[in-house]
């Protein structure tokens, strides 16, 4: 489906995608045929489903944060928003469902390393953690869980 489908004005600057499905059938001009979006995948590879996809207007300064092979069992894609005076990272995940500590542990160690002072940072995506109250701070899922809520409190996002 190309993106100018799910957008009615050209307001829109920048869309997050999780579970985006996407591989390396489907290129990006047939996402955005006209071509006002830069793009940022992180594609499943070996399996259908999952991934994520980014797309930014070709306005808004962006620049891909490489991850370290370290980081193999990751969909994951990190940009810096540049702009005069104002640095944003944004760190867009998708966590299959299912109880993986070694992927889990990715995840927490992945923001924890991309979070730093010189940019004010967002995590989001979809990671599968249905036992989180947020509204109440409270965990009743697996270690899992338990692991990502207490690296996100300890890193200040909550």
């Amino acid at each position: 489906i190309p993106i100018s489908s799910i957008y009615s004005d050209r307001s829109t600057l920048t869309f997050f995608f999780t579970e985006s499905w996407l591989n390396a059938t489907v290129s990006d001009a047939m996402l955005d045929p006209r071509g006002l979006y830069t793009s940022y995948r992180c594609d499943r590879i070996g399996r259908t489903g999952g991934g994520v996809a980014v797309f930014t207007h070709r306005s808004i300064h962006t620049k891909r944060v490489d991850l370290p092979s370290k980081y193999n069992l990751l969909e994951c894609i990190i940009l810096d928003f540049i702009r005069s005076g104002i640095n944003l990272r944004m760190l867009l995940f998708y966590r299959p469902p299912c109880n993986n500590n070694p992927m889990m542990s990715q995840v927490c160690n992945c923001t924890e390393e991309n979070v730093s002072c010189k940019f004010r940072a967002v995590a989001l995506g979809d990671f599968n953690l249905n036992e989180i109250n947020w509204l109440n701070s409270i965990v009743n899922g697996d270690g899992d869980q338990s692991f990502f809520f207490n690296t996100v409190s300890d890193l200040g996002f909550i």
